[in-house]
């Protein structure tokens, strides 16, 4: 009988812990989900017009890429949401949709703040590398 009890009140701490630790997580999860959509939005509002300038620029110089350098601590962030070049790659492959069927493009435009024509359509990553204080991104098209 009492051994018993110690096991139920046992379960039930036990289950209560897991609970609380659930919650945690999905807190957790709310604030790096958050922060990654103001990060996205604070790189977009920085460097887009940077990329548009760069990109024409080199089309006109008879170029099929565009070097773009990205401040390191821009990438950095509280949250584990990835090393800076992650991070990067991230936010730059969704401005360079490979074509307008993309499925989440309603998600990306609202969350960086974008219209449907300013989406980077057509243009790949080629490489992104990271040095001690830039990263450095080559945008490519055909």
């Amino acid at each position: 009988m009492i051994h018993s009890k110690i096991l139920e009140k046992a379960r039930r701490i036990t289950k209560e812990s897991v609970h609380k630790l659930s919650k945690e997580r999905d807190i957790q999860l709310q604030e790096s989900h958050k922060e990654d959509c103001l990060l996205m939005k604070k790189l977009t509002r920085k460097y887009y017009n940077t990329i548009i300038n760069q990109i024409f620029k080199n089309a006109n110089r008879g170029l099929n890429h565009a070097r773009i350098y990205i401040c390191y601590e821009d990438l950095l962030t509280k949250y584990n949401l990835g090393t800076p070049k992650d991070i990067a790659e991230r936010w730059i492959k969704n401005l360079t949709l490979h074509s307008r069927n993309y499925s989440n493009n309603e998600y990306i435009n609202e969350l960086l703040d974008l219209k449907d024509q300013d989406m980077l359509y057509g243009f790949y990553v080629k490489s992104i590398v990271t040095y001690s204080k830039r990263v450095w991104i080559t945008i490519t098209w055909l």
